[in-house]
């Protein structure tokens, strides 16, 4: 046998064998708990004292408020339930007091603390006829039907005193009635030899008897037997003092419960709870478990393979050192789980994955019961849903994207129906009025005014070809760039005197330069193409108005181009979608334009490591302004 001893706590509970012991001998036996409630009361106390009730149905009920009502049954019933109340408090054995009663007759009573190593748990009351001619028979009886009694028990139930010896060992603890006489007078020691038995066993049984005495409390230890078979059985054993009047003890009992079922059961739950929590490893989904206080009680793996954390830092850490969502939130959804308010609560949170990247996780919280504390923790389930999320998002990108598609499709028919229609409908027309001039000699003054309408309109046709062309370059990305140094004032003034002064109304270009001009390196062909783009929307777009402005000033780290005019200006809430595919904004009414050419300035100027910004107002007018380093 391997002894291993431990603490174990026993409540008050009394099996069918006692029972039936109780019931037997002479002697009214009741049973209360810590809070006076009565455990057990057999019927002989309830014949005694003359209760109407049957002893199942004084169970459980208070033994301070019976007594107050059987104590009428005595002669001085104030003193007798004084002494119910004040006897426990000494937790002392106290020994035959006699009881006179109304009816004349005599009783002994016998109280006995109960006692879980220094921790009282009940109280035993025993009371019995007083009948002093003839009082070794009844003894004898009471002796004879214990004896009985106790062999029938199946666990094992010896009696030792101070000196270690057997004073009495039933059946289960000796089973022949040869070794058993042998045994009595005799130490263990002297027994397991002569049984031959393990004799190391019957040392640690002996030093947990020795402890019992010296400690005056209950031990118990667990001993475990494997058979010539290999079967394991294990005991549970507890060593009880017995003390005498003067408060000593006398004797000891030993009693064995066979909790080999128990174990197995245990072992059988330990099993399964390694491989559920094994089971728990093997999951992608993060699973956390605290107990009553919010603190860690599990972990699984997945926590570790995802954020790169070691499990070991967290060991005694609150959940909210792992869930990065901040305690307001999450002390509401957890109090909303533990009031009962709510079964679940769900959301999204953030963890830095171990490949440095951001993670994003769904959480779900749950209650979960703690079993060691008896209290609710909180469960958590934690799924990584970055790659769901990203495909998520690149299939919103992809309908978006779709939809821009058919958007700028749509945009794009009905701009190259009207921007061609247009130009071919006043070519022809022209055509057909020059025709019939020339057929009626009409001179080159009167003619030239048609021919001047068809080279316009085939302009505005190759120039709109042109930004197509190069809208088509820049999407497949063949446009490259070719940066060298100009002096940009320069530059800006040629592009100025080739085609803005004047303009076709007579309007002029008025250039305008702050502080020191500096040469610059950019792509001449990108700048002129955006300078002149800008320019013709300024003269077209501010019919009738002032001349345009051309302003070009100098900093230490940039320059800035800005085309400012007075005409009809761009609706605030129109500006952002400016620089967007075939946009127009609502208020150009007739005036044409292909809604590329911003595209297009923008592109450039990006590309030149600068930004092009719109102020407007309505009938006010608008300025474009390009920001643009010195060096690229």
């Amino acid at each position: 046998m391997i002894p291993n001893q431990q603490n174990i706590k026993s409540e008050i509970k009394l099996d069918a064998s006692l029972d039936f012991i109780f019931e037997t001998v002479e002697l009214g036996v009741l049973i209360e708990n810590l809070n006076r409630q009565v455990e057990f009361a057999n019927t002989l106390f309830c014949k005694l004292f003359q209760i109407s009730l049957t002893p199942q149905e004084l169970k459980s009920s208070s033994f301070l408020d019976n007594a107050s009502v059987f104590s009428l049954n005595f002669e001085d019933p104030i003193r007798f339930e004084k002494s119910i109340i004040e006897t426990p408090q000494s937790q002392s054995i106290v020994r035959n007091e006699k009881w006179k009663l109304q009816n004349g007759k005599t009783v002994l009573r016998d109280y006995i603390p109960i006692f879980n190593g220094n921790d009282l748990t009940g109280h035993i009351w025993l009371y019995r006829e007083y009948k002093p001619i003839a009082k070794i028979q009844p003894t004898e009886n009471f002796g004879s039907i214990i004896e009985k009694a106790l062999n029938q028990l199946p666990s094992e139930i010896a009696i030792f005193n101070v000196h270690q010896q057997f004073v009495y060992a039933n059946k289960a603890y000796v089973n022949s009635n040869e070794k058993r006489l042998w045994a009595i007078g005799k130490t263990l020691v002297q027994y397991f030899s002569y049984a031959n038995l393990p004799v190391q066993t019957a040392l640690y049984r002996v030093e947990n008897i020795n402890n019992c005495i010296v400690q005056k409390k209950a031990i118990s230890w667990e001993e475990l037997n494997i058979s010539l078979a290999k079967n394991k059985q294990y005991y549970l054993r507890t060593c009880y003092p017995v003390f005498g009047e003067d408060g000593q003890v006398e004797s000891v009992i030993e009693q064995s419960i066979d909790i080999s079922q128990q174990r197995k059961l245990e072992l059988e739950l330990k099993a399964a709870t390694e491989h559920f929590f094994s089971t728990l490893d093997s999951v992608n989904d993060i699973v956390i478990q605290t107990d009553g206080e919010l603190k860690l009680q599990f972990i699984n793996k997945a926590w570790e393979n995802i954020s790169g954390q070691r499990l070991e830092v967290y060991q005694g850490k609150s959940i909210f050192d792992v869930l990065s969502i901040t305690r307001y939130e999450l002390y509401g959804k957890i109090f909303a789980i533990l009031s009962g308010e709510a079964k679940e609560k769900t959301g999204l949170l953030l963890l830095k994955g171990k490949d440095g990247k951001e993670k994003q996780l769904q959480y779900n919280l749950q209650s979960s019961f703690n079993v060691d504390t008896n209290k609710q923790g909180i469960l958590a389930t934690l799924t990584d849903i970055t790659k769901q999320q990203l495909q998520e998002t690149q299939l919103l990108e992809l309908v978006k994207r779709e939809k821009e598609l058919n958007e700028l499709k749509t945009a794009f028919v009905n701009m190259v129906s009207h921007e061609l229609r247009t130009p071919l409908t006043v070519i022809s027309s022209s055509a057909e009025i020059l025709d019939l001039m020339l057929m009626a000699g009409k001179g080159h003054d009167e003619v030239s005014i048609y021919t001047k309408q068809i080279i316009d309109e085939v302009e505005k046709m190759t120039a709109f070809m042109q930004d197509l062309l190069m809208v088509s370059k820049i999407e497949a990305g063949k446009i490259e760039m070719n940066p060298k140094e100009i002096d940009v004032v320069n530059f800006l003034s040629k592009i100025i005197n080739n085609g803005f002064n004047p303009w076709k109304d007579g309007r002029k270009t008025e250039l305008i330069v702050k502080r020191n001009p500096k040469n610059v390196a950019i792509d001449d062909s990108m700048l002129q193409h955006t300078i002149q783009n800008l320019l013709q929307n300024a003269f077209k777009y501010s019919s009738g108005k002032d001349n345009v402005k051309v302003r070009v000033a100098f900093s230490n780290s940039h320059y800035t181009i800005s085309i400012i005019d007075d005409g009809i200006g761009i609706p605030a809430n129109e500006i952002e979608k400016l620089f967007t595919s075939f946009f127009r904004a609502t208020n150009t009414g007739n005036i044409s334009g292909t809604g590329i050419g911003l595209i297009v300035a923008k592109y450039f100027t990006e590309q030149h490591k600068g930004f092009i910004s719109v102020k407007s107002r309505i009938n006010k007018g608008s300025i474009f302004t390009i920001k643009l380093p010195y060096k690229q």
